[in-house]
Formats: structure tokens, sequence, C-alpha cells
């Protein structure tokens, strides 16, 4: 046993030689067991389903979940093995939807190369050394594939509740809004009518593609003028809009107040959730006061979801 550090109680770690005709009998236990391998194909069976496991992968084996290696397909199998605990139950929520075979990436590979040398060194910093590495790797896979804290996301929309095409359209927004978005190759990416999208994604939020578009663009464009020192025109450029009437004409609409005058108003440093007349006026007489900011404004840079009457305020205008 290695010890317990970020919620995880590492068992056992190992390099394992395995020749044609060893087997492990179908069984579950109450801990994670990562197999990665290195070296030969494996033959896992997974819930009754056999798998030929090629070099590279990671079969990943949460709590409860029934497995047997059931041979080599040929030869000598290398691979390396780590079981552990997790204690940390927002973690374990996280690994939900993380597949149990993993395809070959340098980014794993690597880090499980990493925790199997620390286990050999064994030096005073190692355990802290293999517990990093593996929380490491099990985020990268959370965020990789699962979905669990989709809701709790960034997206500026409270996503619970819609469809997944909508979750799809929203998501592929958020990763390329500072380029050129465009309908027909978003409806191609996701096999879709245009048509048909348009009409669903209005459906789930009440603002069209390009509505929305638009928010994820200025909420980005408002950090950057809050905390960068970029330019007004260089902003609208970075988060994609083609010009910079267009930029301040669409920043305005939704904010209230064009970029500029946002920039003065709602510097970075008026930020906090709250503060005291002194920090206003330079009087302090114990009173608590709310920032300035609008409740938009401060969802941006909170990176916070919009509220529905903001949603609703920009639905109306983009009806009108």
């Amino acid at each position: 046993m290695l010890g317990h550090w970020y919620g995880i109680n590492i068992l056992w770690v190992t390099v394992t030689h395995a020749h044609q005709g060893i087997s492990i009998k179908l069984h579950t236990h109450e801990y994670y067991h990562m197999t990665h391998v290195h070296k030969g194909t494996l033959i896992y069976n997974i819930e009754g389903e056999v798998y030929h496991v090629q070099p590279g992968t990671t079969v990943f084996v949460p709590p409860g979940v029934s497995h047997a290696q059931e041979s080599v397909e040929k030869g000598l199998a290398v691979y390396n093995e780590i079981k552990f605990v997790i204690s940390d139950s927002t973690l374990a929520n996280m690994l939900v939807g993380v597949p149990v075979f993993i395809p070959s990436s340098a980014e794993t590979t690597g880090l499980i190369e990493r925790i199997v040398t620390e286990s050999v060194r064994l030096t005073l910093t190692s355990q802290a050394c293999i517990h990093s590495y593996l929380n490491a790797l099990l985020h990268i896979w959370a965020r990789g594939y699962s979905s669990q804290d989709e809701e709790g996301s960034d997206s500026i929309f409270d996503t619970s509740g819609f469809s997944l095409l909508t979750k799809s359209v929203i998501k592929h927004l958020e990763e390329n809004y500072s380029g050129n978005v465009s309908i027909r190759n978003l409806a191609d990416e996701l096999g879709y009518n245009k048509y048909y999208l348009c009409n669903a994604f209005k459906k789930d939020t009440g603002v069209t593609i390009f509505d929305c578009l638009a928010l994820i663009r200025v909420r980005h464009a408002a950090e950057l003028i809050s905390y960068s020192e970029m330019s007004v025109e260089n902003v609208g450029s970075r988060v994609g809009f083609a010009n910079i009437s267009h930029f301040i004409r669409v920043f305005k609409q939704i904010v209230g107040i064009p970029p500029g005058q946002f920039r003065r108003h709602y510097p970075a440093e008026l930020f906090s959730m709250e503060q005291t007349e002194q920090d206003l006026d330079g009087v302090n007489n114990g009173a608590v006061k709310q920032n300035y900011a609008e409740p938009f404004i401060v969802s941006v840079l909170a990176r916070q979801k919009l509220s529905d009457d903001i949603l609703g305020l920009i639905a109306n205008k983009s009806s009108e």
C-alpha cells in the first residue's frame, strides 16, 4: 500500500510479464484496476464479452465490474497494473463516464510510465509523485470522456433538460467561437439537416444558434477587455467578429454599453462579490455594498450561467 493522497489510495503498482496459457478467472472487487499493455495482446473478458487488447490500450475497470484475463494471444505480453481506491466522491462521480478501454496516447503512456518508475525508486518524494501522476491521469480521462459535470461547466446555458443535439451545438460553439462558424458546416458535422438543427436548437434554448454564438463571443470579449491590455479592435477580432463596427454593435446590444465604456466602467478590480463603503467612497462606516456591475456583466466575468431573465432579454431582442 503506497499511502493516501488526493482522495486516492494506491494499493498496487507492478509490471507483469504473462505468457500464453496464463489466465485469471472472472471476478469483481471493490477497487479500481488499471491495466496498460506495452507488448503483446491480452485476451480480456469484461462482463462476459471477450476483447483482444492491443499495445498502448489501457483497460480501466471500476469497482463491481466483472473481468478476467483469459490468456495471452501468443508469446509474451508485458503490461502495467495499478490498483487503487478512490475516497473522493467528486472524483469518483467524474469517472463514471470513462470507458473501460482507453485508446493509446502519449499522454497516458507517459504518466503511467512515471508512476511505475517512481514505484520502483521509492524515494522520500516518490509516493507524492505517484499520486500526483495518477490524479492527473484520472482527471484527464474524466475531462475527455465523462459528462458527469457537464451541467456545472462554464457554458453560458444551463443545459439540463436540453437534447443531446442542442448540447452538441453549444459545445461546438464554445470550442470554435473565435473562427468562422457556418450553420451548414455545423449541420454536416453533426449529421443533421440545417433547418431541423436550427429549429431544434431554438425550441430548446429560446434563442437562435447565432444568438448563442454572439453571447459566447461577448462573454469572452468582456473577459479580455477587463483582464488584458488588448485594444477593443483586437479583442473583437480575437473572439471572432469580422469587423469592429459589428463587434461594437453586438456587444452594446447584449451588455447595454459599448466595449470602450465597459472597460472604463467595469475594470477587473471592481469585480468582487461585495465591497465595503470604504472601498467605494473612502469612508468606513461598516456597511456592505454590492458592486456596480449589472447581473449579465458579473456573470460574464465570473463565468456563471446566464439567468432566465437575461436569456429572455436576448430572445426578445433577436425577434424585434
